[in-house]
């Protein structure tokens, strides 16, 4: 309760007025319910059924802050219903993100370095043993007062220094380049597979998006490599010690063996049995709050502009704290059984200490053994303990480690097998279509020399199926066509007709529905968005950005220049140089300019198709008339969607989108505007 009013109180102190009304929370345990269509995310209470606001209307759902596998998971704290993946034992996952590496092309550097670290804790962990046998002699000169057996173990303590301090200088060494290594590769395995057939895309607009991909290939893979090779060869050192320090203890007190066993064993389960699984499911909400709250923060860096027009800042200010508010719950529940399970660790530790000497020293009273035998005892009970009680000494670290498995594995699954996966949710949002439960085939199969630059075959597009009742609605029914070269289409229709959603269908984006789609290789191609991406850098950077086709061909000031004049943008070389210092184009540009720049790009990669996405919508008539003008000199076969009737003049054909999945093809001479399209 004192937890709960505090985050009350910090939420109350940072909201006003109308904003505390309308942004109030509760605190009870509830489910994150994805509203896709406008962008809202509704944390749903489980104990009055009422909702409450937890994120402003956006254009775009954020998919980091949405972990979708959770809708409705809830069975208890810190728990989730089992999906299909999670049926997978966890030392499978866990070999097939570990394996990649160390069958790759470092394979063999990788599997040296861990031959020489191995190697190294063996002969750091050995010296510990003549460590014994050399405190065992002190001690016993020391009780019999033999001054010459007391320097001859103090000349065997300074050689176990001299051999020590090199050793565990190395192995420090050989450990950390072996950890660095591993978690280069596997980032850069991580990053490619990211940036490759456009994952970074679908794992945010598919079926089941996966939250924070970014977190997981940064944070998760680093935490993932230090873990696992801590965790290893830890526990290699402790075997190694189990089985020197075995014999010792076994020849100086059997029963303490016996003892040692069930202690151990007894002390592991309860501790598992009590901690383990509840500590590794607060590691994996930890990961994911902190994921939300950072993305929540760059999300306000990203709208900025927005939100200062729109005077949100408080909305905001109230989105982020009570994301802050999740963080502070979770770490506030880890804190607390972490507490638990270090009072478990200090009650289990604190009793080793009298265990040896208690069993030990009636034989010591008799005369049976020397005091130093005693505390040899101790010493090989102890280093045997501890390596019987990694799993209760690691156990914190163990349950990071379980959580950090589960999400880079299901970072692996998502996108390296993203295409079946994507194929089997097409079928099952295509069951009972007129498509016959077929998907969308691509094929990038056209000549770039022949007439036909696309082709649609009997292509059906379907929304997504609906999160409650797994059912989706027709976009586009049945529609074939053929754009070919020289031709040009405006993609017309009242707003939801499925225009852009067309363009990603032909970009392999939009999956959902059936049949099949023919297309040139996409170096030839150029899509244009309405709002087009500005990458940080120079201004030559800016154009060469997407220039694919023509990379092998030289690219001059002139070049530049030329492609400047003709979006209109011959201005902006006073604004910085060619090669000048890296710019936030976009503090610097209009929505306006950067579509210019957008057609810049395209004047410089020359393409043989080009797809526009609304991309005149922020400029004035006159440069929409010179941009297409330029467009139709320099690639005569393109594609358009737009509102502005006065595009049709720029095109050959006109496809009309209407509602229920219905078209037309027309000629632009034979096409009459709709009422619902003049502006």
């Amino acid at each position: 309760e004192e937890e709960r009013a505090a985050l009350l109180s910090v939420r109350r102190r940072h909201t006003t007025g109308s904003v505390a009304g309308s942004a109030r929370r509760t605190d009870s345990v509830g489910g994150l319910e994805l509203q896709p269509s406008v962008g809202v995310t509704r944390r749903t209470s489980t104990r009055n059924g009422k909702d409450f606001l937890r994120h402003s209307r956006s254009r775009n759902p954020s998919y980091t802050t949405i972990p979708v596998e959770e809708v409705g998971d809830r069975t208890g704290e810190g728990r989730r219903r089992p999906t299909a993946n999670s049926t997978k034992p966890l030392a499978l996952k866990a070999l097939e993100v570990i394996l990649p590496y160390y069958t790759s092309e470092e394979r063999r550097l990788a599997v040296a370095l861990v031959c020489i670290v191995l190697v190294l804790a063996a002969g750091h962990t050995s010296l510990s043993v003549v460590t014994s046998y050399a405190e065992r002699d002190l001690t016993t000169a020391l009780a019999t007062k033999d001054q010459p057996e007391f320097f001859q173990a103090i000349v065997k303590f300074v050689g176990i220094i001299i051999l020590a301090v090199p050793l565990q200088a190395g192995y420090y060494y050989v450990r950390e380049i072996l950890t660095l290594r591993w978690r280069t590769w596997l980032t850069s395995h991580l990053m490619d597979m990211y940036f490759s057939n456009d994952s970074y895309y679908r794992l945010k607009v598919g079926q089941r998006p996966l939250d924070n991909p970014d977190q997981r290939i940064c944070e998760d893979a680093a935490a993932f490599t230090t873990r696992v090779v801590d965790l290893s060869l830890t526990l290699f050192k402790y075997t190694i010690s189990t089985v020197s320090f075995i014999g010792i203890l076994w020849t100086i007190a059997p029963e303490l063996v016996i003892v040692l066993s069930a202690y151990a064993s007894i002390g592991t389960y309860t501790s598992v049995k009590l901690f383990g699984r509840k500590l590794a499911a607060l590691a994996y909400d930890t990961s994911l709050k902190e994921g939300n709250l950072r993305y929540g923060l760059v999300r306000v860096q990203e709208h900025t502009e927005s939100i200062a027009f729109l005077g949100s800042a408080s909305i905001e200010l109230n989105i982020v704290l009570g994301m802050l508010a999740d963080v502070v719950k979770v770490l506030s529940n880890r804190i607390k059984w972490n507490c638990k399970l270090e009072v478990y660790s200090s009650i289990y530790s604190y009793l080793t200490i009298l265990l040896p000497t208690l069993v030990v020293s009636p034989r010591y009273f008799r005369g049976e053994i020397e005091l130093g035998v005693v505390t040899q005892a101790a010493i090989a009970f102890s280093r045997i303990m501890d390596a019987a009680s990694i799993v209760v000494d690691n156990l914190g670290s163990v349950s990071s480690l379980n959580a950090e498995i589960v999400r880079l594995h299901d970072l692996l699954q998502a996108m390296g097998k993203g295409h079946r996966a994507q194929s089997d949710s097409l079928q099952t949002a295509t069951q009972g279509a007129d498509s016959g439960g077929s998907s969308i085939q691509v094929k990038e199969d056209l000549d770039e020399k022949g007439h036909i630059m696309l082709r649609v075959t009997d292509l059906s597009l379907r929304t997504p199926p609906s999160n409650l009742r797994n059912k989706s609605h027709a976009i586009i029914d049945r529609m074939t066509w053929d754009l070919r070269l020289g031709h040009s289409v405006l993609i017309a229709g009242a707003p939801g007709t499925g225009k852009s959603t067309l363009l990603r269908a032909i970009a392999g984006l939009w999956t959902y529905g059936g049949g099949e789609i023919r297309t040139l290789r996409k170096r030839h191609m150029m899509f244009l968005p309405q709002r087009p991406y500005l990458v940080l850098g120079t201004l030559m950077q800016q154009l060469l950005y997407a220039r694919g086709c023509n990379e092998g061909t030289p690219f001059t000031v002139k070049d530049a220049r030329d492609a400047l004049e003709k979006s209109n943008l011959s201005h902006l070389e006073a604004k910085a140089s060619f090669d000048g210092e890296e710019i936030n184009w976009e503090n610097i540009l209009s929505v306006g300019e950067s579509q210019k720049l957008a057609f810049a790009r395209l004047f410089v990669k020359r393409p043989k198709v080009a797809f526009l996405d609304e991309s005149t919508s922020a400029i004035g008539a006159q440069e929409e008339e010179d941009l297409y003008r330029n467009l139709q000199s320099l690639c005569k076969t393109y594609v358009s969607v737009g509102h502005r009737m006065t595009l049709v003049k720029y095109h050959t054909h006109v496809l009309q989108l209407e509602a229920r999945g219905g078209w037309k093809m027309y000629e632009s001479k034979d096409f009459t505007c709709p009422s619902t399209l003049q502006y």
